[in-house]
């Protein structure tokens, strides 16, 4: 137990010297971009006059985390940096417990810490206060306590479980959409444990459904004052007020068929005249937020085939590599594609290898997983991606999704470098899983096509 618990520290010791490095040495010059700078921005307001004085425009939590800071240390990019190295540490730290719950084994629960410390997408923003890190460390917590729930029978640990969700939703909203998908999950494992008479069965049925309600709670203990703190200052019931822009500029006439997010991300400056006038006329008409809704609903069910193909392609963009922080390091120190290759390999590279373990865990190496576990996981992911098929999507927001599959790429990997030689005649047999490998590399082949064809 010392040993794990030593090895576990190194991990987490190392993990925080390497993230300082990148942040203050590495990438000692850059600012906050984008989102983060967004957060940032949101945080200063809240530190003046907690909670604020308007509606949250983004999601709270890590203008929350950032305020307290602020307040504390004052206010600086330094300050904003350290934040989000110890989110990362948490986040790492989060990996090591849900896999080792997962594989009820230490050992691998390690591995799967030096995977998410090393994960390049991760350390690449370790300077930016994005909510990535936050959100995954809150997903990866929020079924690492619910695997304790489910396997003791202990409501307790649903309370727990629940808030976790709950901070996270507060981190990026499309969170919530694991309620449903949860919903769902319990009430199929109750279905299916209901004539299984052994002792520890019957007391994990038992506390399903008191334990689901707890769950509720403790999400609710977190998200409802969010809530009532914008209907106060009129925004209604929601978490941050970005929501129906976001709906209308994914579901518009104007949104590509494939890249459903780039309204959003461009700059109006160099938008065509018609899209530019079209968004600042929706965006100045009274109630602008449910004119928004509105014609991005009416839209939706006026074009139903158009729709359908948005759906596909988002779903399809969601999986597509990363390449975010590849380009904010181009934009930041104008460099040129060839030079942005070295970020980028490492960015997207390290997305598929994560993914293509995957794919070798479930195929090959789920036993080394518990059966709830890998359930619970695919669709806590799963879940997760149901807003974006819904709104819009590219490859940044898959983040999180992408470390509650960790464990079953961890597993996936060890179980195929341990014995090679042995393990590759299997792998190469198996037409299936050679099947969604190709699948994978399409994906990534079209997502690439498009990234380049709309570059900014």
């Amino acid at each position: 137990m010392k040993s794990n618990r030593n090895q576990i520290l190194l991990i987490l010791g190392c993990t925080l010297l390497a993230y300082v490095l990148i942040a203050f040495v590495l990438f000692a010059d850059m600012p906050l971009r984008s989102d983060a700078a967004g957060y940032s921005k949101q945080a200063i307001a809240i530190a003046a006059t907690f909670p604020g004085n308007e509606a949250y425009y983004w999601p709270p939590a890590m203008p929350y985390i950032l305020a307290a800071a602020y307040n504390l240390f004052g206010e600086s990019l330094a300050v904003a940096r350290g934040v989000n190295i110890l989110l990362c540490v948490l986040m790492v730290y989060a990996a090591i417990l849900l896999t080792t719950e997962a594989t009820n084994d230490p050992q691998k629960g390690r591995i799967a810490g030096w995977m998410a410390a090393l994960y390049p997408a991760s350390f690449l923003m370790a300077g930016q206060t994005y909510s990535q890190h936050l959100t995954a460390a809150g997903l990866m917590l929020t079924g690492y306590w619910l695997l304790i729930a489910y396997r003791r029978g202990n409501v307790g640990w649903y309370l727990l479980a629940g808030i976790a969700l709950g901070g996270t939703a507060l981190a990026r909203s499309s969170a919530m959409s694991l309620l449903p998908a949860l919903g769902i999950l319990a009430g199929v494992a109750y279905w299916r444990l209901r004539r299984n008479p052994e002792q520890a069965v019957v007391a994990t049925r038992k506390s399903l459904i008191p334990g689901s309600l707890l769950f509720l709670v403790g999400t609710a203990l977190l998200v409802i004052p969010v809530m009532l703190h914008n209907v106060k200052h009129g925004a209604g019931w929601n978490i941050s007020t970005k929501d129906e822009s976001n709906v209308l500029v994914g579901n518009c006439k104007y949104t590509h068929h494939y890249k459903t997010n780039q309204l959003a991300v461009r700059d109006f400056s160099l938008m065509e005249p018609e899209v530019r006038e079209y968004l600042i006329r929706m965006r100045d008409l009274p109630n602008a937020r449910s004119a928004m809704m509105k014609e991005a609903v009416e839209y939706v069910i006026a074009h139903p085939g158009i729709t359908a193909w948005r759906t596909l392609s988002r779903i399809r963009a969601f999986w597509g590599f990363d390449y975010m922080l590849a380009r904010e390091t181009q934009n930041q120190y104008q460099l040129s594609n060839l030079q942005m290759l070295i970020p980028l390999s490492l960015e997207a590279g390290g997305y598929v290898l994560m993914m293509i373990g995957v794919l070798l865990g479930l195929f090959f190496a789920r036993r080394l997983l518990s059966p709830p576990a890998t359930t619970l996981l695919l669709v806590m992911a799963i879940g997760y991606q149901v807003p974006y098929m819904l709104v819009y999507a590219a490859g940044t927001y898959h983040f999180p999704a992408v470390f509650l599959l960790l464990p079953i790429s961890c597993v996936g990997w060890i179980w195929t470098l341990q014995q090679w030689r042995q393990r590759w005649p299997v792998i190469a047999r198996r037409r299936w899983f050679w099947a969604a490998v190709a699948l994978f590399v399409l994906v990534q082949i079209e997502y690439g096509y498009w990234a380049i064809t709309m570059q900014q």
